[in-house]
């Protein structure tokens, strides 16, 4: 529950587009990899922190194949969002 898939591909100006199949709304990007990998979890904070607010459930992560990496997130909002779900 606590990671999600991503996919960090190449954008047409030189950085890193991180995108979440199961949380469409969560895009990103970062000036290599390495920026690419962090800025994601950001992305998904604030969304979910949105869906929290407005009593919406947080989607599950089911779609992992052939995505290259997942985020995971810090400990603190990993109990927010444990209270939040139903998966």
């Amino acid at each position: 529950m606590f990671t999600y898939p991503g996919s960090l591909e190449p954008d047409d100006n030189n950085t890193i587009l991180a995108t979440f199949p199961d949380v469409p709304e969560a895009v990103t990007f970062g000036d290599d990899a390495a920026d690419g990998q962090k800025s994601p979890v950001g992305a998904l904070i604030a969304i979910f922190s949105a869906y929290l607010d407005d009593r919406q459930r947080i989607p599950c992560h089911l779609h992992s194949r052939g995505r290259t990496w997942r985020a995971s997130f810090p400990w603190e909002f990993r109990q927010r969002i444990s209270c939040g779900t139903s998966c």
